[in-house]
């Protein structure tokens, strides 16, 4: 695209186009932009820069793309922010010697230096009081390391929880498991002598029934004992708790007396115990010859009987 001035409108050329504008087309005023902020500053009581502002600035600018540090100066820079930087290590020295200091200065009148030494001073006793939090974190954060690092040796190692052992004594594990079920039934030597009495009468009733009824007749005691229990304990005003020895799931596991025939003898033809091993070993070397490939011996999962190389270490104590 060509842009010319002529008289004629447009003319076309081979593979190439101009456009000719007549001349008078042209507009030759001035611009307006500057006219129409110079009356937008003075409508909003804005302020011109005069000649010597923008002059000034000019200058200022330039100053300041191409100012040099001199050694002076590095060397006044230096000095403060070593003076702002520097903690003693005897805090309460640096005070003693800072509250002399004051007092010089107070007796030379210099406002100067004692608002100065009375800054130090207040930084000192922020200092202070940092190192303190400090210390007490670093010093609870070393505990709980300690606390984790044996509560984990005593959880991986071989050492058996004795469950038999009573508050206070010692070795006495407060949050060791325990069989928590009440095995308080009734109180022997309660008020209810009678219903004792039954009880024992009933037991011993069935006791003398003979041994041909087998885990039927025991049954029979159980659930006798336990009805006759559960009057006198609830006539005596004592009963604890409801559920017997021998409760409804007993009742229905000594329903199961039957012997069930299974044999394991199905699985000798696949090689027995160590036929899976066998089979995984036989599909490995299949693989390999068919497809030229090793496999790895290791599955790349994590099993839960196998321990990784840290665990090791910790149960031998070498970490």
């Amino acid at each position: 695209m060509e842009q010319k001035w002529g008289t004629t409108q447009e003319e076309r050329h081979h593979g190439s186009m101009s456009r000719i504008y007549k001349e008078n087309r042209i507009y030759f005023a001035e611009l307006l932009e500057f006219d129409q902020w110079v009356r937008e500053v003075e409508r909003n009581g804005g302020h011109l820069p005069t000649r010597q502002e923008v002059l000034e600035k000019r200058d200022a600018i330039q100053k300041t793309s191409t100012f040099v540090y001199s050694a002076a100066t590095v060397k006044q820079m230096l000095q403060e922010k070593k003076s702002a930087t520097w903690r003693p290590l005897n805090i309460a020295a640096e005070k003693d010697r800072l509250r002399r200091a004051l007092e010089i200065a107070r007796e030379n009148e210099d406002e100067a230096e004692v608002r100065r030494i009375n800054e130090r001073l207040r930084e000192l006793e922020l200092h202070r009081r940092t190192q303190e939090k400090d210390s007490k974190a670093v010093k609870l954060a070393e505990m709980n390391r300690k606390n984790r690092v044996e509560n984990f040796r005593n959880a991986s190692g071989l050492k058996p929880v004795n469950t038999g052992l009573k508050a206070g004594e010692a070795g006495y594990d407060p949050f060791s498991r325990r069989w928590t079920r009440s095995r308080n039934y009734y109180v022997a030597n309660g008020g209810g002598g009678g219903g004792g009495d039954a009880a024992a009468g009933v037991v011993a009733t069935a006791a003398s029934g003979g041994s041909g009824g087998g885990v039927r007749i025991s049954a029979e005691v159980g659930m006798a004992a336990t009805e006759a229990a559960l009057e006198a304990a609830a006539g005596a005003g004592k009963l604890v708790d409801t559920n017997a020895p021998v409760d409804h799931g007993t009742e229905s596991n000594l329903l199961h007396n039957f012997e069930l025939p299974i044999s394991l003898a199905a699985l000798q033809k696949f090689g027995g115990p160590q036929g899976a091993q066998a089979g995984y070993m036989a599909r490995k070397q299949r693989i390999e010859a068919i497809y030229g490939v090793k496999v790895p011996e290791n599955d790349g999962r994590r099993h839960a009987l196998t321990l990784t190389v840290s665990d090791y270490k910790r149960r031998r104590g070498l970490l």
